[in-house]
């Protein structure tokens, strides 16, 4: 008996005859791993055949590829790129294990893709492992951004860079304004831009005359300013407020409806006021004296108070103070502070914000429900701009609002994915056209410059690799 190793030569004779090299292959019905009922694969058959540009690509996979893209049918260029993985069988195109999906049913593909109605990416990712065709991917985002039930439903749209207010040359120049309510009592707050100095008042009712006097008798303490900023709500929008503008001959500028950052100034006022008016209440402590302490106390990242930089002194307060402080004394670093407040502020708020397409009069829109419950983005149509980002929009009943483009999500134009394969196919064979031309351009170029090179190497995709130039008097091998 012999033990036979590997290099011993008492080798083992052959038991077994020789078998045919078919007999040991093993044969894979594509089709058969198709996850669709028969009638869908007939379908696609029936598609196959009827499609031209399919029959040309099952033809040059049967006959083989060219080497560059020139060469190739014009039908078939879409599919150059991925040629080693396309085969055909039983008259259905298989890219890999994905079927090539012939035009005349990609509609009801794309149908079926998107059918939980889920996102983009996700609909993508669930194509990419059954189905295949050129320009599958825009196809795809066109077809959900089209969907009624998607936009109706859709998302809060990202914020934008910010724009600042621009900073005020003097005080009291332009002010906010707004009402608020703390502890079941109403009040009205006025700020300044430059020095950020507020006035409170409390008011018993919301109406523009109460509102209008409180205003009025800041404006004769003070001085009328430039520009008054306010929302869009009552009683700013009220023609009791038209006429004070146009009497005291000042620009009245409304926010947004649902964006009340774009006057940001009066709700930070808004917010310190309501903060204080708890804190006394709850410690039972007079709110006018820590108004008046609020005032005095410098500004983070800055070097003077509000008051410092309203009135161009310090007011008396219960802390000991000696009289040479309470000097009026003229702050000339204010406005550059200020800017330099804005440029880090704008930096840190524009790490994760994007500028949004400007719309134009006539785009087809949706807008952002405001109402606490309602989910459903409405159709509506844009008249004109009426302010940076701020747009007046009809509505479907015909209704006019007044929206910020945050709360405006574009509706695209209906453009049939068909044309943009053929747009896409012609444009990548006048690129190979123009790419041949240049290459040819190139070669004799290089052939008259360096005779002593060696014949420049092609690549797969038609393109020829230049040598650096600083490589001409060398033999490159």
């Amino acid at each position: 008996m012999f033990l036979a190793d590997t290099l011993s030569r008492a080798y083992l004779n052959e038991t077994s005859t020789s078998r045919d090299v078919e007999m040991e292959t093993e044969e894979i019905h594509m089709a058969d791993y198709l996850p669709v009922s028969n009638n869908i694969i007939t379908l696609i058959q029936e598609g196959t055949t009827a499609d031209e540009t399919l029959q040309t690509v099952a033809k040059v996979i049967q006959s083989g590829w060219s080497n560059t893209k020139s060469e190739t049918p014009n039908l078939a260029i879409p599919y150059y790129n991925v040629r080693d993985e396309l085969s055909v069988q039983d008259g259905v195109v298989f890219r890999g294990n994905r079927c090539v999906v012939p035009k005349r049913l990609r509609p009801e593909i794309l149908k079926r893709l998107h059918n939980a109605h889920s996102g983009i990416e996700s609909t993508r990712r669930r194509a990419r492992e059954c189905v295949y065709w050129p320009n599958m991917n825009q196809e795809i985002k066109d077809y959900i951004s089209k969907c009624d039930v998607c936009q109706t439903y859709e998302r809060k749209q990202p914020k934008e860079t910010l724009i600042p207010h621009d900073i005020p040359d003097r005080p009291w120049s332009k002010l906010g304004i707004d009402l608020f309510t703390c502890n079941q009592k109403d009040y009205m707050v006025v700020t300044d831009y430059f020095s950020d100095f507020f006035e409170v008042d409390q008011i018993t009712d919301k109406t523009g005359r109460q509102v209008i006097q409180k205003l009025k008798c800041h404006l004769a303490r003070h001085g009328i300013p430039d520009t008054i900023v306010s929302d869009n709500g009552p009683p700013f929008n009220s023609q009791d407020f038209r006429d004070l503008a146009a009497k005291y001959e000042f620009e009245h500028v409304t926010s947004s409806p649902g964006y009340p950052q774009s006057n940001g100034k009066a709700e930070s006022a808004v917010k310190s006021a309501k903060r204080l008016i708890k804190k006394a209440a709850k410690a039972n402590s007079d709110p006018y004296l820590g108004l008046l302490d609020l005032r005095n106390t410098p500004t983070e990242g800055m070097s003077t108070s509000p008051a410092q930089r309203l009135f161009n002194r310090r007011t008396k307060t219960l802390l000991p103070t000696t009289s040479q402080l309470l000097q009026p004394q003229l702050s000339t670093a204010t406005k550059m502070e200020k800017r330099q407040k804005v440029l880090q502020q704008a930096k840190y708020y524009n790490r994760n914000a994007t500028d949004l397409i400007p719309l134009h009069e006539g785009d087809s829109v949706r807008i952002q429900p405001d109402r606490l419950g309602d989910t459903q983005w409405k159709k509506g149509t844009i008249n004109k701009q009426v302010n940076i980002r701020s747009y007046d929009v009809t509505l479907e009943n015909g209704s006019n609002l007044r929206r910020n483009r945050r709360h405006l999500r574009q509706i695209p134009t209906t453009t049939e994915s068909t044309e943009t394969t053929e747009t896409t196919d012609s444009t990548e064979t006048t690129e190979t056209t123009d790419s041949t031309e240049t290459t040819d351009s190139t070669e004799t170029t290089e052939t008259t410059e360096a005779t002593d090179c060696t014949r420049t190497p092609m690549r797969r995709s038609g393109r020829t690799t230049k040598p650096p130039t600083y490589l001409r008097d060398y033999v490159v091998k």
